[in-house]
Parts: C-alpha cells; structure tokens; sequence
C-alpha cells in the first residue's frame, strides 16, 4: 500500500532516480514542507475545515465529484467510521515494494481519481467517513491504514521502515490530536505500521501482530503496554514470508461475525498453525492465489458487504456461501503501488 501522484497536478520530485532500482533500495527522503495545492480537490479542502466530512454528489461525473461536492451527512445508524485521503498527489514516486517495481511515473491520474471515488461512494453508503487533508511532500498518505493503531480513542502512531513514508507520521499526529485522541509514539528504531500490519480480530478478543517486512517483532511489547491496559486482548504474532503480501492486511482480513480471508501461502508454517489453533476451519475462508494477487483480501468489511478490487465467481461464491456480498470497485492505479480497497481506509470507529 505504497505509492502515490497528483490528481490535478503532477508533483515535483528532486532525483527521482530509475525505475529500475531494487525495491526496498532507501532513496532520499521528502522535506516534511506545505505547498499550496495546484487544484482539484485538494483547493476544495483549503477552503473547507482542513479534516472536514466529504460528502457525496448526486448525478455528478466521478472526475466532477472533487470540485463540486455538496453537503450530505450519513445516517446516524451508521456506527462505523473510516478515515481516507483523497489522491491529490498520488504517484509512484518510489520503490519500496514488489507492485511498484515498473511503475514510477506510470499512474493514470484521472482514473486513479475516479476508483479512489467509486470506492469511497461505496463506502459512505454504509459507514461514515472523515476526510483527511493531502500532503504534496508525503504522496503516500492516500494509503491512510498504515496511519496507526487505532482502539476506542487511543491512536499509536507508525513508525515506518522506509524513509520515503516517514514523513506522514507528524500530520497523522496531527490529525488524531485534532479530534481528540491520546496519541503514543513507539520507540523510533522499531518499526510498526499500523493496522496494516495490525488487525483486530471481528469474532474474537486477539489483536493479529504481524512482522518479517515491514514490522517489526519489537513492536508487540510496545503495544502490548497500550492494548492490554485498555482491553483483555491477547496479541498473536504471525510472519510473512512472501514480499508480495508484505503488510498482513494484503493477505489476512478478519470479517465480521468472526469469519477469516486470508491467504496460507503469505505465511511461515508456524503462523498458520497459529491461526488454525483460533479460527475453527469453519470460519476460515481460504483465499486462491488468482484473486490474492488481486488483493482479494484487502477487502473493506463493513457489516456482510465486503468490498474489494476484483474477485473471480468462485471468491464470490465462497463469500456468499458464508452470508457476504462482494462488491467490486476497480482499484488498477492503486494495485501498481501495491494497494487496494482496504491499505485506501483506516477503521476509527
């Protein structure tokens, strides 16, 4: 879930480098500085409360929706709440990742803009969703799950690996701060990134921990003083293995009601019987490699709806054999960044 360009403007980068660079190589890190937006939306939230509500449009093309949204609250049933960030800059500006090897500066701007809306529309039919400001100097921001770890009003915020992200942690600080919430910082030289390496089980009291790319085991003991001080939550580790799937929400998405997608292969055989010992294998729903390379489990799960980028009519029928409805909403631009429905939100309910 890295990546990102401008959605209005293209976004200066000194050094941009080659493409052909090995992921994972650390290349120099963005100025943490704010510029003016060019246009689109991002002049939309200027003018507007900097974290204000993006409400829908009716009857509007989706490249029109960022220029001319209209008020519209959500219904107060709605007990869920996600936090997004429009794809102002989005851009793969970098390589830090398998999916992003390829595509530097290979983003369809007004189609990432158009499924990044599609799946926010999707979204806000069902559940509330709070709008975070865009930064020009942190493109990945767009991808707001790495953000932190959220548990009732307590938000820990991420320590990144790679140099390229560790500009977003101050504004989302910033955000969290704003609305409320008690804010922890863990250790700076250990590595944790947030709920998409840590998800909360739907069915059971487990906080689902994972390490091997991005973080890092010495992030459990940091949480741990947090977590279990707020809730009687045990944390399971678990280790990826495969660099594809290298945030645990690209291969693993606990469902509501206590059901569980994942993908056996992203994990060490150790794992996996960790995760056979908790989850009876009636309730595990085993992910196929075709759709887990579309990033079938990083799924947004909001109620029995269950929305991803793509799925094959066998991931369809597994779902729906279990009481979900898939929806699918095209996330191309995001998936060449490695990211999908679920890296594009972060649950603050």
């Amino acid at each position: 879930m890295d990546g990102c360009s401008g959605v209005g403007a293209p976004v200066e980068h000194d050094d941009p480098g080659s493409e052909h660079r090995e992921y994972g190589a650390r290349q120099p890190t963005v100025a943490l500085t704010r510029r003016a937006p060019a246009s689109g939306f991002a002049a939309l939230l200027e003018r507007r409360p900097r974290h204000a509500t993006l409400p829908a449009v009716a009857q509007r093309a989706p490249s029109q929706h960022f220029a001319n949204p209209r008020h519209h609250r959500t219904p107060p049933s709605m007990s869920r709440t996600f936090l997004m960030c429009p794809p102002e800059y989005f851009d793969v500006a970098y390589v830090i990742n398998p999916w992003m090897q390829g595509n530097m500066r290979n983003i369809d701007n007004r189609l990432a803009k158009k499924q990044w809306r599609g799946l926010y529309d999707l979204i806000q039919r069902q559940a509330r969703v709070r709008l975070m400001h865009p930064e020009p100097s942190s493109p990945d921001m767009v991808f707001t799950a790495n953000a932190g770890l959220v548990l009732e009003k307590n938000f820990i915020v991420s320590r990144f690996r790679h140099l390229e992200r560790q500009s977003e942690e101050p504004y989302f600080s910033e955000w969290f701060l704003e609305h409320g919430y008690q804010v922890s910082n863990g250790p700076p030289d250990v590595h944790f990134e947030g709920a998409g390496d840590a998800l909360f089980d739907r069915g059971l009291p487990v906080l689902w921990l994972a390490h091997g790319h991005r973080s890092m085991m010495g992030a459990q003991s940091f949480i741990a003083t947090h977590i279990t001080a707020l809730a009687n939550i045990e944390i399971v580790t678990l280790e990826l293995v495969d660099a594809r799937f290298y945030h645990l929400d690209t291969c693993f998405c606990p469902l509501e009601g206590g059901a569980l997608l994942y993908y056996p292969k992203a994990f060490s055989e150790a794992s996996l019987a960790s995760i056979e010992a908790r989850v009876p294998e009636k309730k595990r729903i085993v992910c196929g490699a075709e759709d887990a390379e579309a990033f079938a489990c990083n799924a947004v799960n909001i109620g029995k709806t269950v929305i991803v980028n793509s799925a094959t009519p066998s991931f369809i029928a597994a779902l729906a054999w279990h009481g979900y409805r898939v929806e699918q909403n095209p996330l191309s631009e995001f998936m060449k960044a490695g990211g999908s429905a679920k890296c594009l939100t972060l649950d603050i309910t």
